[in-house]
């Protein structure tokens, strides 16, 4: 099963390269640039294989406060390593370009001008010449359009303010603030932008009148539409291998997991909407443990298939497609209740652990002011998780152990085979309210009613059997078990109301993120393998410092679980914790660093990760080929604790490799 299985994926990955690599074709691509001089630039040139479409955009360096001029093509490629020409003394209007290769297929260009300077743009068929024009000087010919102001709020050392997390699928909707400056010392980030011309009107120049904000965008493009082309196809190649050491309990020494994900977006303009778009993802994926192949699956299913669209303040969203609420990233929070995770396997980050969820979202938001968001789900998806078998599954290597203690064959017959019925879905629905209050805060209250992701285990079928003090199944207390006849596991997924309040709080050149969450029903596994509801309390303060010695974070987590007693397994009645995290970036961001590690201040309990990644092709100036888009990581993660705890029972240090390719 193993050798077909990545037989199926090898094959199938290499025809989708021989697709994508086909579809380059009717990409454009940005061959050569200069500038006029690099003592005193003033001016651009670039010229493109096609007739460039763009798309001109402001904003604000968040290090130094200055204008930021973004010219964004579509449908282009960038061949080359990206790379920045700053002015070596400073003379001219403009201070420094940055040339990128943006995403997949969107090169940039960021110009960080002088106050009171803007760049014109002059395109003549496959070439344009961007040059800074004083703002006060008058164009020779005017096109009539119009600006809307977007409610970006510029916010300080930080990269991510939206107070409701976004994936890639969708555009990003404030709920009461939101910044996505490009930063060009930095990996790349979106601009939330709104079309305000016909496709059949390009801009040769755009002013900004005093009375307009540094963050108003307005759009420039030719006369090909975004829509009128091929739709934007994305695709994905990942595979990842570690090896697990420092367990002895366990043969689970090693994981495979290669996973191939296809996709793409299509805007469709229509006079009616502001914006349409369709998206739709599809994943295929193999997981692998082994050397006994007890954990072998393939799973082929969709990640996104949803339809976004926006009419002045309204955007919606409907269809599946993945979504996060809450300020803290990485970290999985009471908060972050939206959609269930993936908690089969180690190595997967938060965002690739959360799972698309059929549902509808409808925003409404009024300028600055204030924004709500309510959303619905017709039935509430579950976490995807082991039950039996695995570092990660609910009973561990339950099954394993009862096979190594030689119990008698019909007894251990009867353990084999426990099965596991699960309730079925419910609907779930709720809302999210964001304002700021004052200049320097920023809130967000949720409330919603759904049912728990995680499973209450309302009974199990071997009676009499604990968990001693140290996390291990009390094996001796065998002989006085009673066995139930239905040999089955019943997990109900059982209602919850849970209130909430998230956002930043900004301290001067500091932005504090925080979190507040009470839920009323919320299942605990107990020492006799069955669970307990009770309602639960988390409390979560951070703080980002960007620094030129990369990214810091700092989060204190405090849990606090109402009218729990000493019955619980691996939870306690409050657990104050610290997650610590860093990342940098070396050599224009090829080469990027993360260290992150969070532990219970209460007790010895702790999980850390590192990890270093590789943009091979850019490190070999190589963009063409295979190597293209290829990142390869190495990284090293190691959990541990007392043997009371859920880390401690289940002590494992990894070693992996991740190479993924995008297309």
């Amino acid at each position: 099963m193993k050798k077909i299985g990545l037989s199926f994926f090898i094959v199938f990955a290499l025809l989708l390269n021989c697709k994508f690599a086909l579809a380059e074709i009717w990409y454009n691509q940005m061959l050569e640039t200069s500038v006029n001089n690099e003592n005193n630039i003033s001016s651009l040139e670039i010229n493109f294989s096609l007739t460039p479409m763009y798309e001109k955009k402001y904003a604000k360096d968040p290090k130094t406060g200055k204008g930021l001029v973004i010219i964004e093509y579509y449908e282009t490629t960038f061949p080359k390593r990206n790379y920045w020409i700053q002015s070596n003394e400073n003379k001219g209007p403009i201070e420094k370009i940055s040339v990128v290769h943006f995403t997949n297929n969107i090169a940039r260009t960021v110009f960080r001008v002088k106050e009171g300077w803007d760049i014109d743009i002059n395109q003549s068929e496959k070439k344009l010449t961007l040059t800074a024009v004083s703002k006060n000087q008058k164009p020779e010919k005017k096109i009539a359009h119009k600006t809307r102001n977007l409610n970006l709020i510029p916010k300080k050392q930080t990269e991510k303010i939206n107070s409701v997390k976004t994936t890639d699928a969708e555009e990003k909707v404030p709920v009461a603030k939101q910044i996505n400056l490009a930063d060009d010392n930095k990996s790349p980030q979106k601009i939330e932008t709104i079309q305000t011309l016909s496709p059949q009107q390009p801009i040769e120049k755009s002013e900004i009148t005093e009375n307009e904000k540094t963050n108003q965008v307005t759009e420039s493009k030719d006369a090909f539409s975004k829509s009128s082309g091929m739709p934007s196809l994305d695709g994905k190649i990942s595979s990842t291998y570690y090896q697990a050491f420092d367990n002895k309990e366990t043969d689970h020494d090693s994981y495979f997991n290669a996973k191939l994900s296809l996709g793409g977006k299509y805007d469709y303009e229509t006079p009616l909407l502001d914006k349409l778009q369709f998206t739709l993802r599809s994943d295929i994926q193999y997981n692998n443990l082994w050397p006994n192949n007890r954990i072998e699956k393939t799973d082929i299913e969709l990640s996104n298939a949803s339809a976004y669209l926006r009419k002045g303040n309204w955007q919606i969203e409907t269809g599946l497609f993945p979504k996060q609420l809450g300020e803290v990233a990485k970290i999985r929070t009471m908060t972050d209740s939206l959609c269930p995770r993936d908690n089969r396997f180690f190595g997967l980050s938060d965002e690739e652990a959360t799972m698309a969820s059929l549902m509808t979202t409808i925003t409404y938001s009024q300028d600055e002011k204030w924004s709500l968001m309510a959303f619905f789900k017709p039935w509430e998806d579950h976490d995807k998780m082991h039950f039996f078998d695995g570092q990660t599954a609910i009973y561990g290597n339950f099954k394993q152990e009862i096979k190594d203690f030689g119990l008698p064959p019909v007894i251990d017959q009867y353990i084999q085979n426990i099965s596991v019925e699960k309730q079925k879905e419910k609907s779930d629905f709720g809302f999210v309210f964001g304002f700021d209050p004052v200049d320097w805060l920023n809130l967000n209250i949720a409330y919603q009613h759904g049912y728990n992701d995680q499973p209450f285990i309302s009974r199990f079928p071997i009676q009499g059997l604990q968990v001693n003090d140290k996390g291990k199944f009390d094996l001796a207390q065998l002989g006085a078990i009673t066995l139930d006849p239905a040999n089955k596991v019943i997990a109900d997924y059982p209602e919850f109301n849970q209130f909430s309040t998230f956002g930043t709080i900004e301290i001067g050149e500091r932005l504090f993120r925080y979190e507040f969450a009470h839920r009323d029903n919320l299942p605990y596994l107990c020492k006799d393998l069955q669970s307990e509801l009770h309602a639960t309390t988390q409390a979560v303060l951070g703080l980002e410092e960007d620094t030129d010695y990369g990214l810091f974070t700092g989060y204190m987590l405090y849990t606090y679980i109402h009218g729990s007693d000493n019955n619980l397994l691996f939870s306690r009645k409050s657990t104050p914790q610290l997650a610590l995290g860093w990342e940098k970036g070396f050599l224009d961001e090829n080469i990027k660093t993360e260290i992150g590690i969070i532990s219970a201040l209460d007790e010895y309990e702790y999980a850390a990760r590192s990890e270093v990644t590789f943009k091979v092709a850019n490190l070999l100036d190589y963009r063409d080929g295979f190597l293209k888009d290829i990142d390869v990581s190495l990284f090293c993660e190691k959990n541990d604790g007392a043997k009371n705890t859920l880390l401690g029972s289940r002590k494992e240090t990894r070693l992996g490799l991740i190479f993924s390719k995008t297309f």
